[in-house]
């Protein structure tokens, strides 16, 4: 089964002080992240992505940052090597991305 690199996008009110810890009333308009996944084809691995993102942003972990909702939506899709899966997935749990030049699992890049 192949290895996939999904970059997604989200778009939506997202309060800027819950994302930079400082005291704002000012917001974010989105953000992209990067997930990768072991999936039968681009489409399944793109659904996985978009599920998790969704999943973390309405419920989970980034629920509260959010004013409204976030609009998702698949940037680009990239099938990766086995090795670059399990080196991004070893560094992710080790937390070594700023070491390796790795994109960790949950990072996002806001504007």
């Amino acid at each position: 089964m192949p290895y996939f690199s999904v970059m997604v996008g989200g778009i939506g009110k997202i309060k800027r002080a819950g994302v930079f810890e400082e005291n704002s009333s000012e917001y974010l308009d989105g953000f992209f992240t990067t997930c990768i996944f072991k999936a039968p084809n681009y489409r399944d691995a793109e659904s996985l992505a978009l599920s998790t993102i969704e999943s973390r942003w309405r419920n989970g972990e980034y629920a509260k940052l959010v004013e409204g909702t976030i609009n998702l939506q698949v940037e680009e899709t990239h099938e990766i090597s086995r090795i670059r899966f399990y080196s991004a997935k070893i560094v992710n749990v080790l937390r070594l991305g700023w070491l390796l030049d790795t994109i960790p699992e949950k990072g996002h890049s806001f504007y």
